[in-house]
């Protein structure tokens, strides 16, 4: 029996990079049904969000600093997203 191929949706994968759904869910702690689901971007943002304001806080910038740098971040993912989603399944 032929193995069904499974879709990579993450944003890293869609700019070209040989990372898995699965892999994106190991390494922030996402539940693994999100691999393979459009799901897992705003899961990832999410996690990546809050893993950077305590990143931010642990180099020495303020709770504010830090988190209106990570806002920047989201919001920066959340473009890129939706530009790369357009181009590769319009």
């Amino acid at each position: 029996m032929e193995e069904t191929q499974k879709k990579n949706y993450n944003v890293a994968w869609m700019m070209g990079h040989d990372i898995d759904d699965l892999e994106v869910c190991e390494d922030l702690n996402l539940d693994p049904s999100l691999a393979y689901t459009p799901q897992i971007n705003k899961a990832a943002t999410d996690a990546v969000y809050e893993r950077n304001i305590q990143d931010g806080v642990r180099a020495g910038l303020s709770i504010e600093e830090s988190t209106n740098q990570a806002k920047e971040a989201r919001s920066n993912s959340h473009k890129l997203w939706s530009t790369l989603s357009k181009n590769k399944y319009a």
